[in-house]
């Protein structure tokens, strides 16, 4: 029986070809911790990601064009190198810095313009998330005033990165991504494990982003539950030292099947309930607007969904039929729910006080 989340409604039984997919990866996933390759005493994180990233032959820029020179503090109170980190073993990583992520990799349609929605994901970042660092991981960099707006106040960075295009050998070839969307979840989790931070996408607006700190006080990563078919990758966060990160992407590596959801939902939703001491499964924010894929009370309606309690929104815009090119659209009518979340953002408006009996840590049950 997969994994499910108590409270949450089962969706219907998977197809026979996905249960046995799902079975396999899991059974690799336990065989390889049962042979040590993963975590093992002999090897440690940073030995193991270090193989891994080159076997993958993956690139990214070094620690230095990030910033002047930022580093990260060992327990000793003394700065050590991204490469020693890599290199040796890695105890108490922390999150200083800590560095909000954006992956954008260049669309088939060339488009490079950054959108004004993409912009105030950014400012939602700037002003309810406050990281020491906003970094833009890709292969070209984006135009157009929002970004001139961005970087002409020093707000964001863009960090060149080569799109991952392929997973792993099978059979003597490179096992290739089937989805755009694939690479940018593999350059999420590679950009974690280098730097820590929070990845997300440009539709995940912030909201209580202190909340989302201080859950990585006692916990080392947060994915998001998405919906009946497991977790979200849209927002993901976590410390270079995370073992849930660390299995979560060494599973495109083992078992990467080019399927929409596998990796991203339900690979990770099987590792939440491996490392629950490891993973905070966060609620209401990848499911939020759309608990049952509805988002017409978000984009549509008003007062219907209530966004003010959650860490952040993943809102989906590129499937709410709602066009928000600049800030006059904001104040067409009629007002929705969608409008008020991203004038909040525009105006830096302070929040209500969170609701006392609000939760949004969930479980995932063998």
């Amino acid at each position: 029986m997969s994994p499910s989340y108590p409270g949450r409604r089962r969706g219907n039984p998977a197809r026979f070809v996905r249960g046995f997919l799902i079975i396999m990866a899991i059974v690799t996933v336990l065989l390889l911790m049962l042979r040590h390759e993963i975590f093992s005493s002999s090897e440690s994180a940073a030995e193991w990601y270090a193989n891994l990233r080159s076997s993958d032959k993956l690139q990214d820029s070094p620690l230095e064009d990030i910033h002047s020179k930022p580093k990260f503090t060992d327990r000793s109170g003394g700065s050590v190198p991204l490469q020693d980190l890599l290199a040796g073993p890695m105890q108490n990583a922390t999150l200083k810095p800590f560095y909000l992520h954006y992956i954008r990799f260049k669309p088939d349609n060339k488009n490079t313009e950054l959108k004004f929605t993409d912009f105030l994901s950014v400012m939602s970042g700037v002003q309810y998330l406050k990281p020491d660092g906003i970094l833009i991981h890709g292969d070209f960099t984006p135009t157009g005033p929002h970004w001139d707006n961005l970087t002409s106040r020093n707000l964001i960075r863009q960090v060149p990165m080569v799109r991952p295009t392929d997973v792993g050998i099978r059979q003597g070839k490179p096992k290739k991504l089937g989805f755009i969307e694939h690479s940018a979840d593999i350059a999420k989790l590679d950009v974690l494990l280098k730097h820590g931070g929070i990845a997300v996408d440009f539709d995940v607006f912030f909201v209580r982003g202190q909340h989302i700190k201080d859950i990585l006080q006692s916990k080392k990563s947060i994915t998001c539950y998405g919906d009946r078919d497991g977790n979200n990758i849209g927002l993901v966060a976590g410390r270079q030292d995370s073992k849930f990160l660390w299995a979560w992407r060494r599973s495109y590596r083992d078992v990467y099947v080019g399927e929409w959801n596998f990796n991203q939902a339900f690979i990770s939703t099987y590792l939440t309930a491996l490392f629950p001491e490891d993973v905070y499964v966060l609620d209401h924010v990848c499911n939020n607007p759309h608990p049952d894929r509805d988002l017409n009370k978000f984009f549509h309606q008003y007062g219907k969904i209530e966004w003010k309690n959650s860490a952040a929104i993943h809102s989906y815009e590129r499937h709410g039929g709602v066009s928000i090119q600049s800030s006059e659209d904001l104040f067409k009518e009629p007002l929705t729910t969608h409008k008020e979340m991203l004038q909040y953002i525009y105006f830096n408006r302070s929040l209500p006080p969170i609701a006392r009996a609000f939760k949004d840590e969930v479980f995932a049950a063998p």
